[in-house]
């Protein structure tokens, strides 16, 4: 409405009678730049508007009051200050054209212009619209100093704790337990649907999602990747073989080497061989009889003087001189024949060759003879022997068979109990009975023979130190050394057992006397506290409140006596006392 006024009041005539748009400016004027007349004439026109539209209110309205024509005097001024600054701002026009291009269109356009306003004139005119009433200027403003902008404070994110269970986790994000072990922040609270139930674990939500996310990406990623990852691990897998065959060639040279170092020794030359005899005038021959009467000196099984006795007797005699270390393999060789002779050979006892195919064996059926030559040859000089004899031998212990000819040496030596890099320094059968008799208990297995167990636990029963202390050796060798030191051999075991026969009947005598002695004692206390129990019992039948409302007797704990009772007790309390006063019932 405010610019259809302002085209009415532009187009009408004023209050005056005079058309504002018919007054053409001065020649001078026409000739002056379009910018400078166009200012002019918007300036012109706005003024008359102005005039106008205040003209039509004046007479259109009623006669106003006092208040209200004060208002409309107020109002001109700042109308008219409104128009004089519309007009000093630049027009809305483009940029000012060249001077030639001016100086044509004056020429040839100078009658239109002074008849029609230019576009630009009449457009800035429709898009002016009112403006508002301002307050009269006081003077040039100041700007005020900004204020410094305040830091914004960060708004702290808020962590869900959201819960849920095991169960509503694996089923509604897909995971397993194994996967859901890997969440740390886990509650564990009572299970509501079983009250002696395991407790119910729960988890973060957002952390369960998170782990369902990460799965699924993992899961995308390897079925994009499916031919990379499966070739990826082809050879990883492939890697570790030649890894794995790489530490096996390692590990088989190394045994290889270790082998070969523990029986470097073995080829080096025995001592015995080395030394010479004559340190003494007496012929070899003469020490080797004296050995070999001491070899005879070895008791059957189950005696005192056993092999690991005499061996030692041999060796320890051996260490006087030449001559008697030279007479001592004489020594050792017939001990060898004595041990089998003796039975002190298990057939079924490691280490003995072929020990693991004679265990199916029935005790009745004989074992077959075994060719020591053989195995003399394979334990004293195993260097000397071909791989396949080793690998036989091996196959007899019981023992791989595969490997270089250090190896089956090494593993007969380890079999048969010698220490590495020494061969065996005596007859192998010499040394098989040696090692049985350190593996083999005394008294417990019927390693010894009945008199002479029973000679044992006599003379421990008589106060005997060395038979009580060679009771408590497990191991045969070492009981035989303890006895042999103590009695010298089967005989003087027996000696001194009939010494100490007639000292034992007073022992047992004495032993029993004190055992009477003690069941009298015990049967005195029981009938102390029978008699002590009995007349606690009267006392109590005489009380008067003894008698219950059926007329039976109450025990002394509240409970009905037992009918049958010798005591006059109940059940309970009968048994408790029937330990030191019988009755025929509860005792």
């Amino acid at each position: 409405m405010a610019r259809q006024k302002r085209q009415r009041a532009a187009s009408s005539p004023d209050a005056d009678g005079a058309d504002p748009a018919a007054e053409a400016p001065p020649p001078k004027v026409l000739r002056r730049s379009t910018r400078v007349r166009s200012i002019e004439e918007a300036k012109a026109v706005a003024d008359a508007a102005a005039v106008t539209l205040v003209k039509e209110e004046a007479a259109a309205a009623p006669t106003p009051a006092p208040r209200r024509q004060q208002q409309q005097q107020q109002q001109q001024p700042d109308a008219v200050a409104a128009t004089d600054a519309a007009a000093s701002s630049p027009p809305m026009v483009e940029s000012e054209p060249a001077a030639e291009q001016e100086q044509e269109q004056e020429a040839g356009q100078g009658e239109e212009d002074a008849s029609e306003p230019e576009p630009s004139e009449v457009k800035s005119e429709e898009e002016e619209e009112p403006t508002p009433e301002k307050k009269p200027a006081r003077g040039p403003k100041q700007k005020k100093p900004k204020k410094a902008a305040k830091p914004k404070k960060e708004k702290k994110k808020k962590t869900p704790t959201r819960r849920i269970c095991l169960s509503v986790a694996m089923a509604s994000y897909g995971l397993s337990r194994k996967e859901m072990d890997a969440l740390a922040d886990v509650q564990l609270e009572p299970n509501p649907h079983h009250a002696r139930g395991a407790p119910m674990r729960l988890y973060l939500e957002h952390q369960v999602a998170e782990l369902a996310a990460a799965k699924q990406a993992r899961l995308k990623y390897e079925a994009d990747h499916a031919e990379e990852i499966a070739e990826a691990r082809e050879e990883a897998a492939r890697q570790r073989r030649e890894a794995a065959k790489e530490e096996a060639k390692q590990r088989v040279r190394e045994a290889k080497q270790a082998a070969q170092a523990r029986v470097a020794t073995l080829r080096r030359q025995s001592i015995g061989d080395t030394v010479t005899a004559g340190a003494t005038p007496l012929p070899q021959e003469l020490w080797a009889v004296v050995f070999q009467r001491l070899a005879a000196t070895l008791e059957p099984q189950g005696g005192v003087r056993g092999p690991g006795v005499v061996a030692a007797d041999i060796v320890g005699a051996g260490l006087a001189c030449r001559d008697m270390f030279i007479a001592s393999r004489a020594g050792l060789e017939a001990l060898a024949e004595e041990v089998e002779a003796k039975r002190h050979l298990d057939p079924r006892q490691p280490p003995m060759p072929g020990a693991m195919q004679k265990y199916a064996m029935p005790p009745s059926q004989a074992a077959p003879a075994v060719d020591w030559a053989r195995w003399d040859k394979v334990l004293r000089t195993p260097l000397d022997c071909t791989v396949v004899e080793l690998k036989a031998a091996c196959k007899d212990m019981g023992e791989m068979v595969s490997g270089t000819k250090a190896e089956l040496v090494v593993r007969l030596m380890a079999y048969v109990g010698l220490p590495d890099g020494r061969r065996c320094p005596v007859p192998a059968r010499l040394w098989v009975a040696l090692r049985q008799e350190r593996a083999r208990y005394g008294h417990h297995t019927g390693a010894l023979s009945p008199t002479l167990a029973a000679a044992l636990r006599d003379l421990s029963e008589a106060g005997d130190a060395g038979a009580a202390g060679a009771l408590e050796y497990g191991n045969l060798y070492a009981f035989r050394r303890r006895m042999a030191a103590a009695y010298g051999d089967t005989a003087g075991l027996l000696a001194a057992h009939r010494a100490a026969l007639p000292r034992l009947g007073e022992i047992r005598a004495e032993r029993a006397r004190r055992a009477e002695e003690e069941r009298r004692a015990a049967e005195e206390r029981r009938q102390q506290q029978y008699e002590k129990w009995r007349v606690e019992a009267e006392a109590r039948r005489a009380q008067p409140g003894g008698v219950a409302a059926n007329g039976r007797r109450v025990c002394v704990c509240g409970n009905m006596v037992s009918a049958d009772c010798s005591m006059g007790l109940c059940g309970v309390c009968c048994k408790r006392v029937a330990k030191a006063a019988p009755c025929r019932k509860h005792g």
